[in-house]
């Protein structure tokens, strides 16, 4: 268990870590496309500085109408944005939580992740929080009256329930496997990427684990789910990675930018896409699958192993927030994307800014996304095709 915050969040963590050991990035062969890189059409981005500085915005959580909430990880702080007003406000966490991922509650409530190793509520109205501790930190996403979360270093997979504080556990069968991103699928199953290079389900009513496994050395961060596809970024290799669930199938897409670090993804329903950061090349990543032929296609055999669970009681903290509000003036850059395939990328206006976070907000499609250089921002885009 982390006694502080003694290490950059994990996402970024991952990311420095690869320049550190000198990890070469190795990019996929593209197959070659019928045209050369193309333009269209123009993104338009406007960032916003968070008021309090070295905040490292990390997650990002639309609440509708241009407005969204993010953590601040160095900053401690839960933040929200209204775009319209260029309005950012912030709530002041206990000291040393360093607020990682959020999900929402019921209400006007957040769960958030923390790397103090504790899983929180935030009541808006109330301007509360409410902690329960944990073994460790991860992930979050909401299953009716449960939050399920991964737990990196103690490697399991944890369940809250907030109404009788019990905390449920799961070990994940492949040690040191560092479960990661989270999402819920059909039928109350929980999927998660491990960052050796798995993807995992965990099926809480059977008490199993379902692995599938990708060859080479992947490093798999987020994973998003929909309907018989679950997505996961392997930032080692550079490639955005779909298992088909119904046929045991992996497809591997590579982003045309070399080393570009895909981080976290973002599908959007309404067009059938999927939105990525690249933390290393600055960029944000779009990709129509049905235009991209993939550069692999690989056939997996799923294992599955029992994961008995472990029940423990938990007792939760609550402390009154300090809030503030400021304004803040955003910047507003022109930025012509570039198509390859059924890619697109827009360079971020601010230089090394470390994107992380993404979302869509419904219906606008207006993309909203963090950087860990202190600032949030969205990015409107036209329709395909036209300039």
């Amino acid at each position: 268990m982390h006694t502080g915050h003694t290490r950059k969040p994990a996402r970024i963590e991952a990311f420095f870590m690869v320049g550190m050991v000198g990890l070469v990035l190795t990019l996929i062969a593209r197959p070659a496309h019928a045209q050369e890189p193309r333009t269209w059409p123009a993104g338009r981005f406007t960032e916003w500085s968070t008021p309090t500085p070295n905040s490292c915005p990390e997650e990002v959580l639309p609440s509708g109408k241009g407005q969204f909430f993010f953590t601040e990880t160095f900053g401690n702080n839960l933040g929200w944005l209204d775009e319209a007003n260029n309005l950012i406000e912030e709530w002041a966490f206990p000291a040393n939580t360093y607020p990682l991922a959020i999900t929402p509650g019921l209400g006007r409530t957040l769960f958030v992740t923390n790397e103090n190793d504790t899983i929180g509520l935030f009541d808006m109205d109330k301007s509360t929080f409410t902690q329960w501790p944990t073994s460790e930190f991860g992930f979050v996403v909401v299953s009716g009256t449960h939050v399920f979360f991964t737990e990196l270093d103690t490697n399991k997979i944890g369940m809250l329930d907030p109404s009788t504080n019990t905390l449920t556990e799961w070990t994940s069968p492949t040690p040191a496997s560092v479960p990661f991103g989270i999402a819920l699928g059909k039928e109350g199953r929980i999927f998660f990427a491990e960052q050796i290079g798995k993807f995992a389900m965990l099926d809480p009513f059977r008490n199993t684990i379902t692995e599938w496994s990708l060859p080479g050395t992947p490093l798999l961060l987020d994973l998003q789910v929909s309907g018989d596809f679950a997505w996961s970024p392997d930032f080692a290799s550079n490639l955005l990675d779909r298992l088909d669930l119904v046929n045991n199938v992996i497809y591997q897409f590579a982003p045309p930018t070399p080393n570009s670090g895909p981080n976290i993804l973002a599908l959007n329903p309404q067009s059938g896409s999927v939105l990525f950061t690249e933390t290393a090349g600055n960029n944000i990543g779009e990709l129509f699958p049905a235009e991209e032929p993939p550069v692999a296609i690989i056939k997996v055999t799923p294992v599955v192993s029992a994961a008995s669970p472990v029940v423990t009681p938990v007792a939760p903290t609550t402390f009154a927030l300090t809030h503030t509000e400021a304004r803040v003036t955003p910047t507003v850059t022109e930025v012509t994307g570039v198509v390859t395939g059924g890619f697109t990328e827009w360079m971020i206006p601010t230089p090394v800014s470390t994107p992380i976070g993404i979302a869509v907000e419904q219906p606008s499609g207006t993309i909203e996304f963090t950087e860990c250089g202190s600032k949030v921002g969205t990015l409107v885009v036209g329709s395909k095709g036209v300039n």
